[in-house]
Order: structure tokens, then C-alpha cells, then sequence
């Protein structure tokens, strides 16, 4: 496994955003892992921290994983931007801290948890079908319901003897059955729409680019209509 180290801008408290990630969780965090597409061929992305809350930094292993594993181009660009993305490594913490210092309420939820990161899904399907599940029911609900859908869709990597499984293509989705995720506990209604989700997505008609250039009203008339 090839690694690099990132910096981060202090505070960054790794345990409590993978947390969210991975909610719910006990134990200690030590590693987070996902496999994740990067450059057109699934990796093994296996996060770590280091350097200490003074002078953080993040250690991202890479390898190639499956069939699709060769790749010809070197994945670590992607990495980086997938990196950033997931755990908001661009946000400007105490920029945040200065906008609340005049707000006490605020101001003492920052302190309970200084250094958490805003987490977020390295794919749009990924987090839109979170944020479907999540609808008007507990995110503990909501986490139990996504990993039924990850083990029945995602596909099953087998890496060192150990086997890891991915968040499922929207062109797999795209193809599945509402019966088929009502098996897994799902409401029809949120079938359906993580259904026509993928589909959307699959067939270009929703693109993260693209929304990332609409405002917010925007952004919510096209999600309705799915």
C-alpha cells in the first residue's frame, strides 16, 4: 500500500468526523477505510491521523483493488481531492470560531467539539441516499437501513484476507426493484426515490458539477422533482 500525508489546519479531531461517518460506532478510531472509484478503477482508501492537534496531519493509504485494479494513471491527484472533500479539509475552522465568538451558546458547542470537521460522502448518490434514508426517522435507523443496502447492492472486494464491500453503483440501483429495497426495510416512497436517483444520476441528467453551479432554491426544485 502506497501513502501519503496531508497537513490540516488545526483543530481537526479525526475520531469525532469519522464518527459521523461511520455512526454509530464504539471503540476507539484508529483507521477509517473505504473503497472508492478514483480515476475510472476501484482503491482501497485507508485514512489515518498523525502529528497531534498542534500540527495535524492526515496519512492516506492507497492501493488498487479487483480486476479493475490496474490502473494506468496515477490515482493519488483523485485521492487528495477525495481527502479534502470527505472530511472538509479546506474549511477554515477558526474563521468559523471568530463569526460565533459573540454567541455564547454557539461558542461552548464549538469548545465541546472543537476540531470536528463537517463529514461528508465521497459521491453524490452516496449522500443523497443517506440523506433519503435519513428522512423523519433516527440516524441510528437511518445508518442500519444504508449498510443493509450496502451489503445487498455494493460490490465485494477481497484484499490481504480480509473482504471489503463499496457503496453501490447508481447503475445498479438504477436497475433494482422497488420490492427489492422494500425487502431490505426501506419505505416504498424512499425506494422509489433513491431509485430514480440513480437513474439520474446514471444517466447524466444529475451531475454534482452542475448542482455545485445552481443556487440553493435551485438545487431543491431539481431533487423534488425525483
Amino acid at each position: 500500500m502506497r501513502r501519503i500525508e496531508l497537513p490540516v489546519r488545526s483543530p481537526f479531531d479525526f475520531e469525532a468526523t469519522v464518527r459521523l461517518l461511520e455512526f454509530p460506532v464504539s471503540g476507539a478510531i484508529e483507521t477509517y477505510t473505504r473503497i472508492i472509484d478514483l480515476a475510472g478503477s476501484p482503491h482501497l482508501l485507508e485514512f489515518q491521523s498523525a502529528g497531534g492537534r498542534a500540527r495535524p496531519r492526515l496519512k492516506i493509504g492507497l492501493e488498487p483493488v479487483g480486476k479493475e485494479g490496474a490502473e494506468r494513471r496515477d490515482p493519488f491527484a483523485a485521492a487528495e481531492r477525495i481527502t479534502h472533500h470527505v472530511f472538509s479539509l479546506d474549511h477554515d475552522v477558526r474563521s468559523f470560531q471568530r463569526q460565533i465568538a459573540n454567541d455564547p451558546l454557539l461558542r461552548a458547542l464549538e469548545k465541546a467539539h472543537r476540531g470536528l470537521r463537517i463529514a461528508r460522502w465521497p459521491t453524490l448518490f452516496e449522500a443523497l441516499t443517506t440523506s433519503i434514508l435519513s428522512q423523519q426517522i433516527s440516524t441510528k435507523v437511518a445508518m442500519v437501513l444504508k449498510r443493509r443496502l450496502i451489503e445487498r447492492f455494493g460490490r465485494r472486494f477481497h484484499l490481504r484476507g480480509r473482504e471489503y464491500v463499496a457503496f453501490p453503483q447508481p447503475s445498479t440501483i438504477a436497475r433494482a426493484s422497488p420490492e427489492a429495497l422494500r425487502a431490505l426495510g426501506i419505505a416504498r416512497t424512499k425506494a422509489l426515490s433513491i431509485i430514480e436517483t440513480a437513474r439520474a444520476i446514471e444517466s447524466g441528467q444529475l451531475d454534482a458539477d452542475e448542482l455545485s453551479r445552481r443556487d440553493n432554491a435551485a438545487i431543491i426544485a431539481r431533487l423534488t422533482e425525483l
